[in-house]
Order: structure tokens, then sequence, then C-alpha cells
């Protein structure tokens, strides 16, 4: 007596019909002709067993961009000050559809919304009207992590862009920081410092940052030199960054080429708040007159 292997005979008994199924499944795509819709199951498989890319991998990125091509606060350089808030306005370019999208803080372990956001494709063309977010005003120095999330579409990937920012209160500095701060607080009292080494100091437009020399001593010297930087971020603010339209005004108000205008702005505006005269004139001393008046002015908010 032949024994067999189990399942043997049941292989052989199942491969005529195989065939027949083949044959006329050959005959029913005939039938159709060119252009035939034939239902899948699921993904294709290639001879060699792989499945073919899902129809989704061929979606485009999404182009995403800020008017200064910053990303998330990038401006601010990770820093903002307490009681201050710091915008980031975005639209979506070379689109396909309109999008949505959410900004959100992590906190508690998880992500939470605190926008909903949506971006309306413009009529006949290619580009999204923008979207604004403002970071929350903060109190305390504290650190933060911040997402700006655009949904993906059947046309586009998702996209997502995370920062963390520090919130920081001027307040709690201590030492070189804290004296320059102590100085500058009356006219600018949410004002990030850096202390850095030497005896150079520069205040930043965008950032809004002034890097403070780290080897000035406390006194009238060091007094004038906060000021002065605490001058230039007025400046910075009134025209709203625009350095070249700052700079040219103060060149026709003060005299000189270049950023000299600026300077000596500065130098004006830091004895009406209350610099020595004696201890400073890195730029002018001369601030009578319509200079004078100037100075007062951008230190009211006012362009002269």
């Amino acid at each position: 007596m032949t024994r067999n292997m189990p399942g043997t005979m049941q292989a052989r008994r199942q491969a005529p019909l195989r065939a027949v199924l083949a044959t006329l499944l050959a005959l029913l795509l005939l039938a159709g002709g060119p252009g035939t819709a034939v239902w899948s199951a699921g993904p294709a498989a290639a001879l060699d067993g792989s499945v073919a890319a899902s129809a989704t991998a061929s979606r485009k990125p999404t182009e995403a961009w800020a008017p200064d091509g910053t990303s998330l606060f990038g401006t601010a350089e990770g820093r903002i000050p307490s009681y201050t808030q710091r915008s980031y306005t975005i639209r979506v370019y070379n689109a396909r559809s309109s999008r949505t999208g959410r900004y959100q803080v992590w906190r508690g372990g998880k992500w939470n919304t605190l926008q909903t956001l949506r971006w309306t494709l413009q009529p006949g063309r290619s580009v999204t009207g923008p979207q604004t977010v403002k970071s929350p005003k903060a109190s305390a120095t504290v650190k933060r992590k911040y997402r700006l999330v655009i949904d993906g579409t059947r046309y586009e990937k998702a996209w997502a862009d995370t920062v963390t920012i520090s919130h920081e209160n001027p307040r709690d500095y201590t030492g070189q920081h804290k004296r320059a701060y102590r100085y500058m607080r009356a006219y600018c009292p949410n004002q990030i410092i850096t202390v850095v080494p030497g005896w150079t100091s520069y205040a930043w437009t965008g950032s809004r940052r002034i890097e403070i020399g780290g080897s000035y001593p406390a006194g009238a010297g060091f007094q004038y030199v906060a000021l002065h930087e605490c001058a230039h971020i007025r400046q910075y603010a009134l025209y709203k960054d625009n350095y070249d339209a700052l700079a040219k005004r103060m060149n026709a108000v003060y005299g000189g080429k270049g950023g000299t205008g600026l300077e000596r702005a500065a130098d004006c505006m830091s004895y009406a708040m209350g610099a020595d005269k004696a201890a400073g004139g890195t730029y002018t001393t001369s601030c009578s007159g319509y200079r004078g008046k100037a100075a007062r002015l951008l230190l009211a908010g006012r362009k002269p």
C-alpha cells in the first residue's frame, strides 16, 4: 500500500481547477478590451514579490514660507521677553488646495492646540492667504515648545515646524545682566540682554536683543552704554526694524552716512534718558536744537 505525504492528493485534485479559472479570467479580460478597469483588493505585487508603492507616496511636499524666510518665531532667536509677544505669518505656496492646521504648545506631556488654522487657496492662484500666530504672554522665565502643523491632503504631504522658546523675564537677571537692565529698565522694561566678552556692545534688529560688554564696571560709563543700546531698541521698534528707512531719516536729522546718524541719535537719546555726557560722547555730544527735539520725539514713540 502506497502512502502519501499529508496534503499531496489534495494538491493534485486542485491543480486542474486552478488552470480552468485562470483561462476564464484571461477570456474575460480580452472581452473587456483596452481600458477595462480591473478591481483590486490591495496593492499590486511585482513578480519578485515586492508590493508596489502607494499612490500617496507621490504627494508633493508642502511649501510654506514666512515673508522673511524664517522658521516659527525665528527672528526672536529662541528668546522672547516676558510680557511680550512675537508674531509669525505664513502662507502655503505652489498649493493645489486649501489647507487646515493647528498652532500648539507642548504641555502636560502632549500637544495642546492654541489655535485652529485654515489657509484658503486664492482664486486662480497657487498660493494661499496668510495665517498669523502669536506667542502667548508669559511672566515667568520658562522654556516652552511650540509647533505649527499643516495637515496633509490627497495632493500634498503634511508639514510641521517645531521650536523651543525661552520666555525670559529680565527681572530675574543677576550679575552683569542685572546691572545693565537696572540702567535701562525705565525705557526698555522687557529687554533681552546677552553678556559678551570685552567692551563692545550691540543692539540687533529683528531679535531686538542687546549684547552688552562683560568688562564694564558699574558706573556712569556703563550707564551710558546701556542707555545708548536701549535707544537703538526704541528706534527699531518705532521703525518696525526697517533699518534702511531709519538710517536714512537719522542721517537727515543728525548728519552723516550709513549708520552715523543713527548712532548720533542714540547718543542724544541716551542723554535725554539720563546718561552723563562726560561719560559718553562716543558719537556726539551735540544735541541742542532740533537734534534734542528729535531725540525726545523718538523716545516718545514719534518719528521726527
